[in-house]
């Protein structure tokens, strides 16, 4: 199982700097690239298998997409809150 480590750094207007790191959905690299393989997405895609969906990313549809990076989003949002807005 792997997961990507996301570094984000925000420097507000008096240049304060906030960082953290965060961790995204764990999905599966494997050897097995698809079959059929299309040309959107990342090279990675085609090798790259969201758990979640039982899919391969190349095969996300965009509510896929959006189900999968939603936790994503939502961390970011959570640190903007925090550091700039000073919300819990």
């Amino acid at each position: 199982m792997m997961k990507y480590y996301t570094g984000v750094c925000i420097i507000d207007i008096d240049g304060n700097i906030y960082s953290d790191t965060i961790i995204e959905t764990p999905f599966l690299l494997t050897t097995n690239a698809r079959k059929i393989k299309s040309i959107k997405g990342g090279v990675l895609e085609s090798i790259s298998y969201d758990i979640d969906s039982n899919k391969y990313f190349d095969e996300l549809t965009e509510k896929d997409k959006r189900l999968h990076y939603k936790n994503l989003d939502d961390k970011y949002k959570s640190l903007v809150k925090k550091y700039l807005l000073k919300e819990e």
